[in-house]
Parts: C-alpha cells; sequence; structure tokens
C-alpha cells in the first residue's frame, strides 16, 4: 500500500512499470549473450541447486512452510584462444589407457616440486627474518603458458533460474532441453546458426550435479535428433572447489580425532591449544575456518622441520647450512637463486613422497632371503630380474600367484626360487613422525591446488588432481571424488581433442578483476551467484510468483551492474576490502612453541600415538595391483558413459 501511495507522488515505480523494467533487464541481458556469440566467441555452462525454504507465520493445512529446489545456471565466455585447434580426434592414445595415466609421471613431479620450491620459499620469508633475502628472487606468481589469457577478466552471465529439481531424472532432463533450447536460440539470432552441426558446450558442476546430468544426457541416448540427443551439451565435468572440499573432508577424517586431545603433536591438540573452537571437523558447514586451520597446523609443521634442518632452536635464531653466508642480501640475484634451489630442493627431497614405481617382493634363494623390486606392466604383469650363478634371469608373474606364494625353479630346475609380496613390519615405527609426514604430503597438495587456482594454471591443476587420485583411494575404493578425479584427467587428457580440452581445462577457472593471479575455481564463483540470487528472490516478498522468479533472476545481470556502477559513480568502497585476513603468525609460533619440545624429527622406534597406532607415512602407499585394478574398472565404465548414483559411490559421504 505505502508504495502505491509513494508511486502517486512520483517517489518509486508502480508495479506494472517495475515488472517492464525487469523485463528490459532481462532482453538486454540477453542480447549481451547474443552479442558475444556473434563475435565468435563460445563458453562453458555452470549450474547448480539453488534451494529455498520460506517458513510462514500462521501454518494451517492448506498454509504450510515451503521448501523450493531450483536450478541455476550461468554461462562463461573462453577466455583462452582454441579455435584453431585440433578437433577431429582424441587428444591422448585411447587404445593404450593404463593406471599410470591417472598417477604422476617422473616429469609432472619434477613441475610439482618446482612449484613447490616457490610455494615454501613464501612460507619460509614470511615466517623467519633470516630468510627473508629469499623475497627479492621468489616470484610472486608462478609462469604458465597460458598467464595472460588466464589474466584477463572473465565474461560471465547468469541464466534465468529453471524451476527444477535436479534430484529429479525427469527435471534433469528438462535441464538439458532447456540449455539445448537456449544455445539454439543464441546461435541462430548471432548467424551463427551454422556453427550448431559441430558445436560441444561443457557442463560443470559438483559431483551431484555432474552425476545427474549425465544420467539424464544417457537417456536420451537413443533419439533420432542431436538435439533430442542433447549431443551439444559434451563433455560434463566436476569443478575444481568441490574437490577441495572434499580432500579437506577426508583429510579431517583421517587426521582430526577428539580423543588425541592429549597426544601433543596431533592436530586436534593444536585446536585445543590455539582455542580453534569453529573447527569441529565438519568442513561443508564452516570451510573458511577449517582450511584456515590445516594450512596452520601444516605451516606449524614445515617450520619445525626447518628448524631441525637449520640447526635451529626458534625461529629467531641464525640458521646453519654450509650454502649459506653472512651477506646473504648482498648477494646478486643469481647467486642467491641459485641457492634457494639447492636449500629447497634438498628439503623437498627429505619431505615429499611420491606414488611409488616398484612392488616389492620378498624372493628366497635356498634359504637367502632377498627383497627385490618389481614393476607392473601394461598386461599387468609383475617383471624383475635375478642373477643366479654368473646368469640373468628375467621373471613375469601374475599378481595372484605373488600374493598366494609361488616357486620358480631356475637353472635347468636345480634351484628353486620362491617368491611372494613382501610384507613391512611396523614393529619399530614412529607413529608420531609417520602421522607428520603423511599430513604434510595432503598439506603440499593443498597449497599447490590452492594457487594453482589463484593462477589458472590447468597443468599444475591436473598434476595435483593426480596426486589426489592415490590419496582418495587409500580413504575409501568407494569415494565419489576417486571417481570424478579419473574422469577429469580421462576427458581433458585423452579422450577429448585438443580443442575441448583446453576448452574445459581453463573454463574452470574464473577472473572477476581482470588482474593476474586472481582467478577462482567456476563452481565457487556459481556459488557466490546463488547467494545474490536468493537475495533477490527474497526481495520480491511473500506469495512470490514463478513468473517473478524467473523475470527477477534474469535481470539479475544487469542489476547486479547497476547497482556496481551506481557504488563506483559515488566511490563507494567494497566493504569486503576492509577486512583484511588476519594473521595466523601468532597461532602457527604458539604451536611451534609444543613441537620443538617433542621432537618430531627424531625418529624415536616405538614412539605410538594411541589413536593412530600403525599410521602409514605416505597417503601414496597403496596395494598398487588393487589400486590399478579398481582404476582401470572405473576407466572402463566411465569410457561407456555409465555413471553410479552417488548415493552407492561413497557408503561415507553426505549429499551436497
Amino acid at each position: 500500500m505505502i508504495l502505491e501511495r509513494f508511486n502517486q507522488v512520483h517517489i518509486t515505480l508502480s508495479h506494472e512499470t517495475k515488472r517492464n523494467i525487469l523485463n528490459d533487464f532481462g532482453e538486454y541481458s540477453t542480447e549481451k549473450i547474443i552479442q558475444g556469440i556473434a563475435q565468435g566467441k563460445d563458453g562453458k555452462l555452470n549450474g547448480d541447486n539453488l534451494d529455498l525454504y520460506v517458513t510462514t507465520n500462521d501454518v494451517r493445512m492448506d498454509n504450510k512452510s515451503k521448501d523450493y529446489h531450483f536450478f541455476a545456471t550461468d554461462l562463461t565466455f573462453d577466455r583462452v584462444e582454441c579455435k584453431n585447434l585440433e578437433d577431429s580426434k582424441p587428444v591422448g592414445d585411447t587404445k593404450n589407457i593404463t593406471y599410470k595415466n591417472f598417477v604422476p609421471s617422473p616429469n609432472e613431479i619434477s613441475k610439482f616440486k618446482e612449484s613447490l620450491k616457490v610455494l615454501l620459499g613464501r612460507i619460509l620469508c614470511e615466517n623467519i627474518d633470516h630468510f627473508s633475502w629469499m623475497k627479492t628472487i621468489i616470484p610472486k606468481h608462478i609462469p604458465h603458458d597460458y598467464e595472460n589469457a588466464m589474466s584477463k577478466k572473465s565474461e560471465v552471465f547468469l541464466l534465468p533460474v529453471l524451476l527444477k529439481n535436479e534430484q529429479s531424472l525427469s527435471d534433469c532432463i528438462h535441464i538439458l532441453q532447456s540449455y539445448e533450447q537456449q544455445l539454439t536460440l543464441w546461435y541462430t539470432k548471432a548467424g551463427r546458426a551454422s556453427d550448431l552441426d559441430n558445436l560441444k558446450v561443457p557442463v560443470g558442476g559438483d559431483q551431484l550435479t555432474r552425476v545427474r546430468l549425465q544420467s539424464a544426457k544417457s537417456l536420451q541416448d537413443g533419439a533420432l535428433t542431436s538435439t533430442e540427443r542433447l549431443d551439444h551439451l559434451d563433455p560434463m565435468i566436476m569443478e575444481m572447489f568441490h574437490t577441495l572440499m572434499d580432500l579437506l573432508e577426508k583429510m579431517y577424517k583421517r587426521f582430526f580425532n577428539p580423543s588425541s586431545g592429549r597426544d601433543k603433536g596431533t592436530i586436534y591438540h593444536m585446536k585445543v591449544l590455539v582455542q580453534r573452537s569453529n573447527v569441529n571437523g565438519k568442513v561443508k558447514s564452516r570451510f573458511e575456518a577449517h582450511e584456515d586451520f590445516i594450512l596452520t597446523a601444516g605451516c606449524a609443521y614445515f617450520l619445525s622441520y626447518i628448524l631441525q634442518f637449520f640447526g635451529m632452536k626458534s625461529i629467531t635464531d641464525e640458521p646453519q647450512h654450509p650454502l649459506l653466508k653472512k651477506n646473504m642480501k648482498m648477494m646478486h640475484n643469481s647467486k642467491k637463486e641459485e641457492i634457494f634451489s639447492q636449500l629447497l630442493e634438498e628439503i623437498i627431497d627429505k619431505l615429499m613422497l611420491t606414488f611409488p614405481e616398484k612392488i616389492p617382493l620378498m624372493v628366497d634363494i635356498l634359504g637367502t632371503c632377498l627383497v627385490v623390486n618389481s614393476t607392473l606392466n601394461e598386461k599387468g604383469l609383475l617383471n624383475f630380474q635375478l642373477k643366479i650363478n654368473n646368469s640373468h634371469f628375467l621373471f613375469s608373474l601374475t599378481p595372484q600367484q605373488v600374493k598366494q606364494g609361488v616357486t620358480v625353479n631356475v637353472s635347468d630346475h636345480r634351484i628353486p626360487v620362491s617368491i611372494s609380496l613382501s610384507e613391512h613390519t611396523d614393529e619399530d615405527t614412529d607413529d608420531l613422525q609417520n602421522y607428520v609426514m603423511q599430513f604434510l604430503q595432503w598439506y603440499f597438495v593443498i597449497l599447490t591446488i590452492k594457487d594453482a587456482i589463484k593462477e589458472g594454471d590447468s597443468c599444475r591443476m591436473n598434476i595435483s588432481l593426480k596426486f589426489c587420485i592415490p590419496i582418495f583411494f587409500s580413504h575409501s575404493v568407494l569415494s565419489k571424488y576417486l571417481e570424478e578425479c579419473i574422469d577429469y584427467i580421462l576427458k581433458t587428457e585423452i579422450m577429448l581433442s585438443e580443442k575441448m580440452a583446453l576448452k574445459v581445462r581453463y573454463g574452470s577457472f574464473v577472473n572477476l578483476s581482470g588482474r593476474r593471479g586472481d582467478n577462482k575455481a567456476a563452481d565457487l564463483q556459481k556459488e557466490n551467484e546463488v547467494l545474490v540470487l536468493k537475495e533477490l528472490i527474497r526481495g520480491l516478498g511473500s506469495n512470490k510468483t514463478e513468473n517473478a522468479i524467473v523475470a527477477i533472476t534474469k535481470a539479475a545481470p544487469v542489476i547486479q551492474d547497476v547497482a556496481n556502477n551506481f557504488d563506483k559513480m559515488l566511490n563507494i568502497p567494497d566493504k569486503k576490502t576492509h577486512h583484511k585476513k588476519r594473521s595466523f603468525q601468532d597461532d602457527v609460533n604458539c604451536i611451534l612453541k609444543e613441537l620443538i619440545p617433542v621432537k618430531i624429527w627424531e625418529k624415536t622406534n616405538g614412539r605410538k600415538l594411541e589413536n593412530f597406532h600403525k599410521i602409514k607415512v605416505s597417503p601414496f602407499i597403496v596395494d598398487i595391483i588393487h589400486f590399478k585394478d579398481v582404476v582401470m574398472k572405473k576407466v572402463e565404465r566411465l569410457r561407456r558413459g555409465i555413471v553410479i548414483s552417488s548415493s552407492d559411490s561413497d557408503d561415507e559421504s553426505t549429499s551436497e
């Protein structure tokens, strides 16, 4: 009523005028998309669920609180130019896929270590004054092939909310059909209807969204036309923020045990020590708090090793090492870089563990026992060589033979050789040191993923995902993001064409500022957009109609631009920039005071942690034979386009 009165004195718009303006805003947003496509731009669709719960004061039989389930989508234009790339054949060798395609190769491990030098070097010079000489040689951004393209501002367009629930397969089909209709409309109006014959638009989302949309698309495989088969919507891929979130969740399940509060050196003890009451192990409810605590604990563990490595009793002591000189700050940068590289390489070689390439076997030759390393070849056989009586013998055995134990007669059947899997004994292990070493392996992967996302470095991102695959496997063979990582690597490095692989890999990042190193994961941006859309929908007041919801979300990009331009013209500062993230250096120093007396890095045989007894030193220590079988089975299923419902894929996971 008050708005009507204000309208009569020309203070506010009438309801009809407001609706007309919103419709104009929506049409303008569509025209901007068509203009971009007319200029030759292609893009990627990102989708996520939008859930609203509307309560009512007077609950009646015919008037109850409502739970809305909608679906929000955005279109992001490509920043990397890929029109002239090969688009007719797969980028990889589809006939010779092995499990080694899904773990880091020696070259990728080397690249991972080089980037880790920079990331750990930043931690050193930020926390220890005696390493401040490194600041002049450590790059602010780790270079990569597409750094200029990833420094451009992304063009992101919010699309109208679809009044469909992704939990229903029939609604998922309607969502995909809506995408097809929009693509046909845009490309036809842009004068590029001929491009529809070969058009492929990637669709991204979290794990649940990808699985559901992929399942819905497979139901249309028997349709007659390419539009009905939804051929333009391919591939469907998972996104990076939810992968990082799931990795953190698995990390807390591995290392965060409330019963270990009295075990000095564990992260739960640290949590009590620095009073992080907002950390409870439930990552999805408070992601930033849990991520920050992991970074704090990882920094403290790393610095505790640095103190031991350089013979320092505290971070204020002067480090001792043959390469370090008293006049480090006065040296030329070339000499500094040489010393920096040698120091960090030595540190990383001692701290970083990788996926083992060899499988240790126990060999018994006439009562003499020795351990030999075997390799698993592409045919699934274990190969190794032995020298007996000055003669070389090549053995090729099946994994089943080795597991059961087998005896082979060599040298004219006169010498029996018994072969079995080598059993590692844990009697003299140091649980605390193993606990910290394994934690650091996870920490290094998280550091690299975060920096790769910021820089928009798809190469390092894929390498990090290959490190994640055995980590997820060590948690559970049913881990849903184990399958998602395999699916992403399979598509972007083997199955897709060079053009589509590049589109997918660099479409995983968006940059809203146009500054270098300011990228974010596309699904994180989608989560932020969902919050904006929810505010707009709530602003409609009570008795929201479906038409009103669609209209306001269709106009959302223009409304957001108008609000941002208004703030810019009036020099209204962005509130977020005033909240500088508080340093966790004091917390790290507090933790270090507890870690130094524990002497983590002095191996103490038999030192036990009750809640982490016999914990492995590395998450990459897995049954390689089992790992290979699981990975290849998933690869074969994914190649055929068969997806498994998320409720069946991870018995410990909860709905996202």
